[in-house]
């Protein structure tokens, strides 16, 4: 069995588990990643290849239910010895018996392997059943549970796996108790990370699920994705040629397929921070398509800024919201990519489709454009932009602009087919002629060296030259030189308008 493009994991984890086995160190990793990441996948996997025990905590609600599951793995003479565990009245006891029981399996077979998938719930759950049942605080049996584990690890007669889908900064949180500088368990446990897949590794995911569908395609896939598996493989499944990605990802939303993955993903860090699913909710509403501060998300959410802090710095641990610093001001923005828009859509009160603004769904500006003036040559459709005597669509380097796509190309084919050896953004192709296009954030990006080089590619190509700059204060040294040139600088208003005319998503 291949686990799709998850090799190199199953390597680190196998070189992990024969250091374990030969030398005796580093026998405890903690695998942790986004939900729907596929580490399930992956543990089940490296657990088949080595003959281990694969234990998913979710539904591990005490001590008694664990010894009971664990006996299932036992030999006969092991099962013996330990079934009779199951009458004692004390629960930290039969814990104890019940990884005494998993470290005679590793130490007398070849099961030595053994993984607890979502280990944090069942460190949860097991402590408050036990401080239920004994009277005691649940800080403290939670302490002896993470003692009790950090000395499982530390017999090392067994390579264990302690697997969590919450960010680095909430598993720290919970395995390091407030009253010691750092937890034993800490010390005893490596870290390993399961990312989304990259850039790549998405696209060859995308083209085995469909070979059909356009490169361009796939990279917008991914955009919208952010290498997510579940993402990816409901975006490609469900392409239809002729349909923008932009509108397929809208379509889905709005008939309910992502519904399932977000909001368990969000009843998820509800129930790993302890907080109310529906506040929640309202804080990533809060924050939505846009990056917010403390204040803002505050004043959205009619609450006192420390209260605000800590619930976004919740979401932050628990690797749904992430942070940025500027100074001494902090941003914070949604992670996953189609979070956002799913909120906007899903979450009263909804807001219309045409509002939302495709660079907030981190999609970059040459992506958009490209996939925009594709959607203009599917329909025929002519691209006619006036200027205004403010230079608001053009800058005043042209009175108009006008040309119907047929076809959009990269760099990579363009080059290829009119031999050009220096670089460029996007080559439209035309019903006249062919339109050089470079593509740039803001003002500060350009300069007269961008202009000559567009300037001679046109000529070379019997073409027209233009250059799109988004936004910033415009630069009258360089739009008279690229009005020498035959260059037009269209403005992200003109960008803004085009997609309008078709009903498509703005930029």
């Amino acid at each position: 069995m291949i686990i799709f493009d998850r090799e190199n994991e199953l390597r680190d984890l196998e070189i992990l588990y024969k250091n374990c086995l030969s030398r005796g160190i580093g026998c405890g990793v903690i695998v942790y990643g986004w939900r729907r990441i596929g580490k399930t996948t992956l543990l089940r996997e490296f657990v088949r290849r080595v003959n281990g025990v694969y234990i998913n905590c979710i539904w591990i609600s005490d001590p008694y239910v664990f010894l009971r599951l664990i006996l299932d793995f036992l030999p006969n003479d092991l099962r013996v010895k330990y079934k009779y565990f199951l009458d004692e009245n004390d629960p930290m006891f039969v814990l104890r018996k019940a990884f005494d029981a998993l470290l005679s399996l590793a130490e007398k077979t070849d099961r030595k392997a053994i993984v607890l998938d979502e280990f944090h719930i069942f460190v949860e759950k097991i402590s408050t059943r036990i401080s239920r049942e004994k009277g005691m605080k649940k800080e403290l049996v939670l302490d002896d549970v993470l003692g009790l584990l950090k000395d499982v690890i530390e017999a090392k007669k067994a390579f264990w796996i302690l697997s969590t889908s919450m960010g680095w900064e909430k598993v720290r949180e919970t395995i390091v108790r407030p009253r010691k500088a750092e937890s034993p368990l800490i010390a005893v446990l490596k870290k390993y990370m399961v990312k989304p897949f990259d850039k790549d590794t998405s696209i060859e995911f995308i083209r085995r699920i469909n070979s059909t569908i356009p490169m361009s395609d796939c990279e917008l896939i991914y955009s919208l994705s952010g290498g997510v598996p579940k993402i990816l493989e409901v975006l490609a499944s469900s392409y239809k040629e002729g349909e923008p990605v932009l509108d397929i990802a809208t379509r889905l939303i709005r008939e309910g397929e992502f519904d399932d993955f977000f909001e368990n993903v969000i009843k998820f860090v509800a129930e790993v921070s302890k907080r109310d699913y529906t506040l929640l909710v309202q804080v990533l509403k809060t924050l939505g398509l846009d990056e917010k501060t403390t204040n803002e998300i505050a004043s959205s959410l009619r609450m006192d800024v420390d209260s605000a802090y800590v619930l976004v710095e919740e979401l932050v641990k628990c690797d749904i919201v992430e942070k940025r610093k500027i100074g001494r001001r902090a941003l914070y923005k949604i992670k996953y990519p189609l979070l956002p828009l799913w909120i906007e859509l899903k979450v009263p009160p909804e807001r219309d489709v045409c509002n939302v603004m495709a660079r907030k769904l981190g999609i970059a500006l040459e992506s958009y454009i490209s996939e925009l003036l594709r959607e203009y040559a599917k329909r025929g459709a002519e691209v006619i932009i006036w200027d205004d005597t403010g230079g608001t669509f053009l800058y005043g380097s042209a009175q108009e602009i006008r040309f119907t796509p047929v076809e959009i190309l990269k760099p990579k084919n363009a080059k290829k087919k009119y031999g050009i050896q220096e670089d460029f953004d996007l080559l439209i192709i035309t019903k006249k002629k062919p339109i050089i296009v470079e593509i740039k954030l803001d003002w500060s990006g350009l300069n007269k060296t961008d202009i000559n080089r567009i300037s001679r590619i046109a000529r070379r190509i019997n073409g027209q030259g233009l250059i799109i700059i988004e936004k910033g204060k415009p630069k009258l040294p360089l739009i008279t030189h690229a009005v020498r040139n035959s260059i037009v600088i269209m403005s992200g208003e003109a960008i803004r308008l085009l997609a309008k005319k078709i009903k498509f998503p703005h930029w």
